[in-house]
Parts: structure tokens; sequence; C-alpha cells
């Protein structure tokens, strides 16, 4: 979960307690957010297992709820993701090698080209 979302009404001044239960740890963290720009939001960045929310009390008129947005990732589109970024590493690793291998058969050509001097150059280059 990347983050929690609550659009509200009618919330101006007032703080929302937010809370959800780490997947790994099973701690349960808490965090107070104030409202702000017609909504509470908090950053979560962590797999957890549930959250919840609790606004303050209004003592006058009615405070609406709008909508809730949970924001993040399943666990196959994280490990997806991670795969994904390894194959990266992969490519970069391959590319490098042939790169290398590229420059090294270039400065073999070099010094061979610097042996002859000023004779006769053999054009015919071997893989």
């Amino acid at each position: 979960m990347t983050s929690i979302r609550i659009e509200a009404s009618d919330c101006s001044y007032k703080d929302c307690e937010f809370r959800w239960k780490i997947a790994a740890t099973g701690n349960l963290v808490q965090e107070k957010i104030r409202f702000e720009d017609d909504h509470f939001e908090v950053e979560v960045d962590n797999f957890i297992v549930g959250f919840g929310f609790k606004p303050e009390k209004k003592y006058w008129g009615t405070a609406w709820i709008d909508r809730v947005v949970a924001r993040g990732f399943t666990a196959q589109a994280f490990l997806a993701a991670r795969d994904a970024i390894s194959d990266i590493d992969t490519y970069k690793k391959n590319a490098t090698a042939s790169a290398q291998k590229t420059i090294d058969r270039a400065m073999q050509l070099e010094q061979q080209i610097a042996q002859l001097g000023s004779g006769p150059i053999d054009f015919r280059i071997s893989a």
C-alpha cells in the first residue's frame, strides 16, 4: 500500500486517525492527519494486512465521507516489477560484456597496425 486517502465534506480544522497493520511484523501503526484541501491522506509505503480510520467527531453540522481511495500494488504486481528490474540488470551486464569484447578487439587490432609500421597492411579481420 502506498497511501490511503479519505475524501470528505465539511471537515475543516479536523483530524483523522489512521491505523494499519504491517504484514511482515504484525505491528500496528497509528498516525493522525489534518484535513487539507477536501481530504485526509496518509502515506503508508509498506505491505499491510488491513487499515482503519476514524475522523474526529463534528459537534455542529454533518461531515460526510465521500470516497475512500487505497493506492498500492498487489503482491503479484510487486514481484513482477522486481523481476523486471532484475532482468534489466542482466541486460545491462550482457551489454557491458559485449561492449568490452568490442573494445578489447579494437585495441588488439590497433596494436597489430602499430606493429606493422610502414610495411604493407593486411586488412583481413578475423572475428
